[in-house]
């Protein structure tokens, strides 16, 4: 069996990684708000000019 080294990840590395996570992590939460605003303003109207209801 291969032996694999493995090394620690250098502080820049692990540096960049955690900032792609928490850009990631805020475009996430960018989204979601923006989601639930829209959401929030959806209105459904009927358009019932044109409907002829009739009387029991």
């Amino acid at each position: 069996m291969e032996k694999k080294e493995s090394k620690k990840p250098s502080s820049r590395l692990l540096g960049m990684k955690f900032m792609q996570r928490s850009l990631e992590k805020e475009v996430q939460e960018q989204l979601e708000r923006e989601r639930k605003r829209v959401i929030s303003e959806a209105e459904w109207v009927l358009d019932t000019k044109d409907i002829e209801i009739q009387k029991p």
